[in-house]
């Protein structure tokens, strides 16, 4: 029970009722209790914080009306199981625009990178047992 309202028991008051009362009473608090997380919601520091893109995002932008062919083909290919939303970069063609847009927005933040690539192992130097060998220089320096 809320500590707002007092525990009425009535005896002579039909059971149905007293239920759809205690639910009203009930979505009544849960209002409440809404309207006060509201009224302490900081809008401009979540108006602020760029918006993480994920698979989710994803499907509800292809499923606006405003999303392109391109988009909605994509989605299409990723609900069929087809492949998976991380690699629209590289497997949708031609490629939507609202991908550029995303990566390039500051509103965004596009965590989806590019494959894997393994860097080629070194090879063994040829002169390993000469001991007056030096490096060459680096055009970092």
């Amino acid at each position: 029970m809320t500590p707002n309202r007092p525990d009425r028991y009535e005896p002579d008051l039909d059971p149905d009722i007293e239920q759809a009362y205690r639910r009203l009473m009930d979505r009544s608090d849960e209002l409440a209790t809404a309207r006060l997380r509201v009224e302490r919601l900081d809008v401009h520091a979540i108006l602020s914080e760029p918006t993480l893109v994920t698979e989710e995002f994803m499907s509800n932008l292809a499923s606006t009306e405003h999303a392109s062919p391109e988009l909605r083909n994509f989605a299409d290919r990723v609900h069929s199981g087809e492949c998976r939303w991380s690699e629209i970069e590289f497997r949708a063609r031609p490629l939507p625009h609202e991908v550029a847009e995303l990566k390039e927005s500051p509103n965004f933040v596009w965590t989806w990178g590019g494959p894997a690539v393994t860097p080629p192992s070194p090879s063994p130097r040829q002169d390993a047992d000469d001991d007056d060998y030096e490096p060459p220089q680096s055009w970092l320096r």
